[in-house]
């Protein structure tokens, strides 16, 4: 339902993979982050996607903390939509026991620093995507219901604006009018 280019994070590689296996869609191009993807294939999928942008557009599928989600700025209303899949918890390796360790005895909040805002900057980064000035204008949408939790849910900007809902397509058409149609 949404116009244009649309971009897809998930939380890893695995998770976006095994998704892609009941996805079908028929009106848009599909491009796809490779795991370990050279600079000139990002590059050559960046150009397609420009190519795509005023004609009927293509699908991004990429990973949370990945080249494609932060490392390139989509100007000119290149996306007018981005779909956060989940968030990119890390697994607790010793590393991140480490880090929470460190917060909660600097802090008295280890999970905080050391857990809930590394995945949030990541979810928020890829989320950003599609608004990169002040005329861009798209859609984002988050899901999973933990970004509704309150840890979470105070990570947002505050003027970011959140309709709960069950049926996304509907506050989307609206948002885009006929150009969804």
């Amino acid at each position: 339902k949404i116009p244009g280019n649309v971009a897809v994070f998930f939380p890893s590689y695995e998770f976006m993979n095994s998704v892609m296996n009941f996805i079908s869609i028929s009106r848009k191009e599909i491009l796809v982050e490779k795991k370990n993807m050279k600079k000139e294939d990002r590059v050559e999928l960046y150009k397609r996607l420009v190519a795509m942008a005023n004609k009927r557009g293509c699908v991004l599928f990429g990973v949370q903390a990945g080249s494609l989600s932060e490392g390139i700025d989509y100007a000119n209303n290149l996306l007018n939509g981005v779909i956060v899949v989940g968030l990119p918890l890390e697994i607790p390796s010793l590393e991140v026991k480490s880090l929470i360790e460190y917060y909660d005895f600097k802090f008295e909040r280890g999970w905080d620093y050391g857990y809930i805002y590394p995945a949030m900057n990541r979810a928020l980064q890829a989320a950003g995507r599609c608004i990169r000035s002040e005329t861009d204008k798209g859609v984002i949408v988050l899901m999973d219901e933990r970004f509704r939790w309150k840890n979470y849910r105070k990570c947002f900007p505050l003027d970011f604006e959140f309709i709960v809902t069950e049926t996304p397509e509907r506050y989307i058409e609206k948002f885009f009018g006929d150009s969804t149609m």
